[in-house]
């Protein structure tokens, strides 16, 4: 492959980049099938032309950071406004940070919490413990467990929750990563099946909000009827319904994926976007292991399918 071909093939990847979404410039060169190229596609994004209409500001460096590389010579700065135009949060200070939000609890109990921690690089012994972020004890009306944030332009959100009453969204300040407001909002409730629903992920495709979830129970091997859920909404903060119109407040839920042939209780799934679709990324049993599965989604008739 010679450098047009190289340049035309990373100008062709970076076009499928979703808006409001970004991807390293390692991933565009493993894409290309030249993994150990990732520099020469940040090369290629610079001496791309301002009016060839490759979203190349949806490429940063594989910690999470801007540089000046971009068409023209204050690309870093130009980058993060496109950016901040799609709705993707730049911070000063954060920028390339990670973070952990994790649970304690005992099982089948209410005395749970919430923690999270954060770090530069994301290596082991690199973590530091932020503190507490929510917890709950037994006669609470919800259970602090399973979290997964959400990051919805500027506005962090925490979804949690598992059995009892169902599924919460807290806000959070984007600076301390902990509650900002004391309001908790309800997003799911199951009455049948002693409330079992939990492992909650919202995510954003379109002008819909996603909430999927898993039901029935876990982690019993080919007894397990764990399964993946959803339902939608405009708004992240409630009104989800499924795709029969149900509430999901009302127990209301599309199932996406069961048991089927010799995948046994898929579930506790995470939705993340990838430059060919978005991907649902679940747990399952065989009769002999236990796995994690990869599958894509196809949102084209305004709802989620596995395949």
């Amino acid at each position: 492959m010679d450098i047009a071909e190289f340049h035309a093939e990373v100008y062709r990847y970076v076009a499928l980049i979703p808006y409001g979404k970004v991807t390293s410039y390692g991933h565009i060169a493993k894409l290309i099938g030249m993994p150990s190229h990732s520099r020469h596609v940040g090369q290629a994004l610079k001496f791309l032309a301002p009016d060839a209409g490759v979203p190349w500001q949806r490429v940063i460096s594989s910690a999470g950071t801007i540089s000046s590389r971009g068409p023209g010579t204050n690309g870093a700065a130009r980058q993060r406004v496109a950016l901040e135009a799609e709705g993707v949060e730049v911070t000063n200070g954060r920028t390339g940070e990670f973070r952990l939000y994790y649970a304690a609890s005992s099982f089948g109990s209410q005395n749970s919490a919430i923690f999270f921690a954060k770090s530069s690089t994301g290596k082991p012994g690199s973590w530091t413990n932020e503190g507490l972020v929510t917890s709950t004890s037994t006669g609470a009306t919800y259970n602090a467990i399973d979290p997964h944030l959400i990051i919805d332009g500027g506005n962090w959100w925490l979804s949690l929750g598992s059995f009892w009453s169902g599924i919460k969204l807290i806000a959070l300040g984007s600076s301390t990563g902990k509650p900002s407001a004391s309001t908790i909002y309800s997003l799911a409730t199951r009455t049948a099946d002693s409330g079992a629903i939990e492992a909650s992920i919202v995510y954003k495709y379109g002008s819909y909000y996603y909430l999927f979830t898993s039901w029935d129970d876990c982690c019993e091997g080919i007894s397990s009827t764990y399964n993946i859920r959803v339902g939608r909404s405009t708004s992240i903060s409630g009104g989800y319904v499924d795709q029969s119109g149900v509430a999901l407040t009302a127990g209301g839920g599309t199932l996406i994926l069961a048991t089927h042939d010799a995948i046994y209780g898929p579930g506790g799934q995470s939705v993340y976007t990838d430059v060919d679709a978005p991907v649902l990324v679940y747990h399952y049993y065989t009769t002999t292991t236990s796995n994690l599965a990869i599958n894509l989604l196809d949102f084209s008739s305004g709802w989620p399918v596995v395949y």
